[in-house]
């Protein structure tokens, strides 16, 4: 029998899975603390947070596939109320991590000279764009940083002109 069913129905386990929802612990394969935690007994579960972190997959479809039976499975799972609060959570940190990484990513191929990337970087291309007419203080804040723009591109420009000549 899988360690994710239960062996007298043969059902999927789901609340059993974890630390923190069931008081059978015996069963438990996860805590959703921060970090792993270790039992009385001396098994340590692996913190599922972590886990779905290092994964690094916004589909969740790997990581459903490594850590549970299935991707049925893990939908059944999001199912609970109390594990679908903190996978959520969880989303919004992967999606903000790797936001992260892809942003030092761009920074690293703007040092190295990408012009598309230096563009990016400008045009702060991380930033969401929010649907609709811009706000008036966005558009105010869009012609200042403009206007700062093309003061330090028109400095440059006599720099370059003056090294030139």
């Amino acid at each position: 029998m899988s360690k994710y069913k239960c062996p007298k129905t043969g059902n999927f386990l789901t609340q059993a899975l974890f630390f923190e929802l069931k008081n059978d612990h015996e069963r438990a394969l996860y805590t959703l603390k921060e970090e792993d935690y270790t039992l009385p007994d001396g098994r340590v579960l692996p913190s599922l947070k972590q886990l779905y972190l290092e994964c690094g997959d916004p589909t969740e479809y790997s990581f459903a596939t490594e850590y549970f039976y299935s991707w049925k499975h893990w939908q059944r799972c999001l199912g609970n109320k109390l594990v679908i609060k903190e996978v959520r959570d969880w989303r919004e940190e992967l999606e903000i991590k790797l936001r992260s990484e892809g942003l030092k990513g761009a920074i690293n191929n703007a040092m190295d000279g990408n012009y598309q990337a230096n563009k990016w970087l400008v045009e702060k291309g991380w930033v969401e764009k929010k649907a609709g007419r811009p706000t008036n203080e966005q558009v105010e804040g869009e012609l200042k940083q403009a206007s700062r723009l093309r003061v330090a591109h028109e400095e440059d420009l006599e720099r370059i002109s003056q090294f030139l000549n």
